[in-house]
């Protein structure tokens, strides 16, 4: 892929969940421009001259040329006389990169053309279907592309009787519409991030992959692998089916590893994530029986676990001990658990918010309550207020809707607190202090038919089989983070076990191991041991989990390295 022109603002916390380049910070980076090393675009037409079988006069398509990567492959291509008779067709938006890309299909032995526009403007207006399709689709944050080809992407799609669901990068939409302009028995193969198999708004993607293709191979590239790209990545190539399917079988391979492998899984037609076809059929297999098990349910069944108190202003509504004194704001300051890693143990305990208090962490909420004291009537309160206005704090979307807009509505605690991100594992904590959480920490309670059993439900969540669920639940943006969303907590499996009894020791376990710094999955070992010892079937059934949630862990890890 070439430099697309798309514009982007300076690196921001986002780029977190982007592809990362070694040359990340050039101009090339800001508009979305990311080259392919020649070695990768060589595999990618090897991969296409493969499923193509004999077809031997070639229509190709690059529709993000970019400086004509894929362009100098198929003159290699032609070269190993992998291709006779090709004519290529590739779109551009950068002129300048348009240039380059006219100039490399001039040097090789092929017919065709370079068009300067917009791919999805192309598309739109062009008539024309290809035998195959190659590229490295740009990797832009959607919110930064411009509303026209927004509306020409929806456009494309709505040709095809298709629609966008949420889409977080223009690869997406890429993808989709490269698709469509593929003949019957035709080719494809494209570099994409790990999150296609992982993010809601590719859903879209992966239906109309198993809907409409053969053949279909899913490979995982390593950080390293390729000069100059620093992040794991996929190739995805396939071949056009004359038949819309429910399901389809996919080849998944690891490649440039020591433990390099491959495994096929039927997937059927869903907009669902991926993530358990990372599993081998040994290990999936062992999963479902697992959650088919006698007393394993999902913790939605068991507790409601929700967003907490939504600021719209966390530095604002968040302080630290000294803020609070400085301006005297003891009266509206509550304790709160601002962030998991204050929390050392299973349970929050006063001693623990004390610990955040003396480090200077964010351990107290604002709550200007109607039933408390009038902030604006006391000097040093009005003055804390008054410098947030000045910031224009007030303004923002979640304050202005309120009246006055420093007073949260709906501020309560949780029983429950359950890390909404986390890079090690989730960790659900008891909440022994009444402290307040924000949106970083779901609060949560447990259902009434389950009384008085936090502390059962808490001892037995951290073991193999329920951080390995929310491996295959959550979603992973990059920087190796897990990320789950209520709708995902509700699917967790969990064993419904007595084990109240053995909370102390666990927790115990839990902050000699440091708590989120648990680099050596200590307490998931004590839990598994545990469960282990009452419940035979998944005594049985545990090392796979264990080697299960290793391996995806590992690899949430390794794609960000």
């Amino acid at each position: 892929m070439g430099a697309l022109g798309y514009g982007r603002p300076p690196l921001n916390c986002d780029e977190k969940r982007q592809m990362k380049f070694a040359h990340e910070l050039s101009a090339d980076k800001l508009r979305g421009g990311f080259y392919t090393p020649d070695n990768l675009a060589d595999d990618c037409l090897k991969r296409v001259r493969r499923l193509l079988g004999d077809r031997s006069k070639i229509d190709l398509l690059e529709p993000s040329a970019g400086d004509g990567a894929f362009v100098r492959a198929v003159g290699r291509a032609i070269d190993r006389s992998d291709f006779e008779n090709v004519r290529v067709t590739g779109i551009e938006l950068n002129e300048g990169e348009a240039a380059k890309a006219k100039t490399a299909l001039s040097d090789i032995n092929a017919s065709g053309s370079i068009h300067n526009c917009s791919f999805f403007d192309w598309a739109n207006s062009s008539e024309c279907l290809f035998d195959c399709i190659v590229g490295n689709p740009p990797f832009v944050r959607y919110q930064f592309v411009k509303p026209s080809d927004r509306v020409a992407a929806d456009e494309l799609l709505a040709s095809a009787g298709l629609s966008f669901d949420g889409v977080s990068n223009l690869w997406i939409p890429f993808v989709v519409g490269s698709l469509n302009l593929l003949k019957p028995d035709g080719s494809f193969c494209f570099v994409l991030p790990s999150e296609l198999l992982t993010i809601k708004s590719a859903g879209l993607v992966r239906s109309e992959l198993i809907r409409h293709c053969d053949s279909l191979s899913v490979d995982f590239y390593p950080p390293g692998t390729f000069e100059n790209i620093l992040q794991g990545i996929i190739v995805l190539a396939g071949k056009k089916t004359r038949r819309i399917k429910s399901g389809c079988e996919v080849e998944f391979s690891d490649r440039g590893t020591r433990d390099s492998g491959s495994w096929n899984h039927f997937v059927s037609d869903s907009k669902n994530n991926w993530t358990k076809y990372l599993l081998s059929p040994a290990l999936l297999t062992s999963y479902n029986a697992a959650s088919e098990l006698p007393g394993i349910a999902t913790l939605g069944t068991v507790a409601d676990i929700s967003v907490s108190n939504v600021t719209g202003a966390n530095k604002f509504f968040t302080v630290t001990g000294d803020t609070v004194e400085n301006f005297e704001l003891e009266a509206w300051a509550i304790p709160l658990l601002a962030r998991t890693a204050d929390c050392e143990g299973l349970a929050f305990l006063a001693k623990d918010h004390r610990r955040a208090v003396d480090a200077g962490q964010r351990a107290y909420l604002l709550n200007f309550a109607a039933n408390k004291p009038d902030p604006m009537s006391f000097a040093k309160s009005r003055e804390y207020i008054e410098a947030a206005e000045s910031e224009k704090i007030h303004e923002r979307y979640k304050c202005r809707i309120r009246n006055p807009w420093y007073r949260l509505h709906d501020v309560r605690a949780g029983k429950l607190m359950l890390t909404k991100r986390a890079h090690q594992f989730h960790r659900l904590l008891l909440n022994s202090t009444k402290a307040m959480t924000t949106d970083t920490v779901y609060r949560g309670s447990i259902k009434p038919i389950f009384a008085r059993s936090e502390k059962d439900l808490i001892a037995g969540f951290h073991n193999s089989l329920t951080i390995l669920s929310t491996e295959l639940e959550g979603r992973s943006y990059g920087g190796g983070v897990l990320e789950l969303i209520p709708s995902e907590i509700k699917r967790i499996l969990i064993p419904v076990v007595q084990l109240k009894h053995e909370f102390s020791a666990l927790d115990k376990v839990c902050r000699s191991a440091g708590g989120q710094r648990d680099t050596e999955d200590l307490l998931i070992s004590a839990t598994d041991k545990l469960l282990a010892s009452n419940y035979s079937e998944l005594k049985e059934l545990m090392p796979d989990m264990e080697s299960a949630r290793r391996l995806l862990r590992d690899r949430r890890w390794n794609a960000s390295s």
